[in-house]
């Protein structure tokens, strides 16, 4: 168990790089399924409507693989000359499908944009891993997009909470996702928000081993001119499940983030300066945890182990490891 926020910072990147970096923009498990779209399309459409070269950013791409099949496409339908793509990520691997050139070695809260904004933004099984998952999306709009760039985001809601209490912590994902539907209708209904669109696609795998049943949260966002994203929420807290009770028993290798947020305004910013999954202790706290407690949680007839680190600055913070 870390005791410092340089240990945590240095766990959650260990997790980072072993999980899947490589995915393909088609099948069950690709990208257009994710994304409930077709991405190709979704390009040649935004190029007809601006009418100049379209700038094209992956969050989170992994090896690239999915973002040079992207390109490959677009390049055979004789478009290629009116795109550039990009793959932002933290890890170079030993092969990758992208040039070094088109590659941004950097996490979302470290890369600052130096050269023209993005107009298609697009992130697959990456805000599984971010702790600051609202604080991304709104830099991503505020700082990453030009106006009336488009962005579709691979987004689970059931890692996002509003509540420390323990039908939050132990919420499943169809539940967790629903939570997070009802949350975007109403953000969507003050009309000083830019809109937020949530969308649920199911998945089904049905092979020898096992049944799979589960649904792909994706959102979608088109950048407004003079608006800005800002959900006025701050992270109060987060869990970090190396078993995976928060979803369910077939993902128990999988070390997802879940974050809970608070909407009172903080007395101090929690919005990080740099990416905390790069593990070098740039962390904006700069104090170690000042309680561990150990705990067992019942969860489908299974039983877990949950870390929880009580944080000094804020009496009401938890992580949960």
């Amino acid at each position: 168990m870390p005791k410092t926020e340089k240990a945590l910072d240095r766990l959650v990147y260990k997790y980072n790089i072993t999980r899947a970096h490589h995915r393909s923009l088609y099948g069950e498990y690709g990208y257009n399924h994710i994304l409930n779209s077709d991405l190709v399309s979704e390009c040649l459409n935004l190029y007809d409507l601006k009418k100049r070269k379209i700038r094209v950013l992956d969050v989170g791409c992994g090896d690239g693989f999915a973002l040079s099949q992207l390109k490959d496409e677009i390049d055979r339908k004789g478009a290629g000359g009116n795109f550039e793509f990009f793959g932002l990520g933290l890890n170079l691997y030993e092969k990758m499908y992208i040039p070094r050139k088109s590659f941004i070695k950097e996490g979302i809260f470290d890369y600052q944009l130096n050269t023209q904004p993005f107009d298609f933004i697009i992130s697959v099984y990456t805000f599984q891993y971010i702790w600051h998952k609202l604080e991304a999306l709104e830099n991503i709009y505020n700082s990453l997009m030009s106006d009336g760039a488009k962005a579709i985001i691979h987004f689970p809601g059931y890692l996002v909470s509003f509540s420390e209490g323990s039908s939050e912590i132990l919420q499943g994902e169809s539940d967790g996702n629903r939570k997070l539907l009802q949350f975007m209708n109403k953000w969507n209904s003050t009309k000083t928000n830019p809109p937020l669109k949530y969308n649920l696609v199911p998945y089904n795998s049905d092979d020898d081993d096992q049944f799979l049943f589960t649904e792909f949260g994706n959102l979608r966002f088109q950048k407004e001119k003079d608006k800005k994203l800002d959900f006025n929420a701050y992270l109060s807290g987060f869990s970090i499940y190396d078993e995976g009770f928060i979803s369910n028993n077939l993902n128990r290798e999988l070390s997802y983030v879940s974050s809970i947020y608070n909407f009172r305004p903080p007395s101090v910013s929690t919005v990080p300066g740099a990416d905390p999954s790069k593990g070098d202790g740039r962390s904006n706290k700069k104090s170690s945890l000042c309680r561990i407690v150990t705990m067992r949680q019942k969860f489908k007839n299974n039983s877990y182990n949950f870390h929880l680190g009580i944080h000094p600055l804020k009496s009401k913070v938890i992580i949960g490891i």
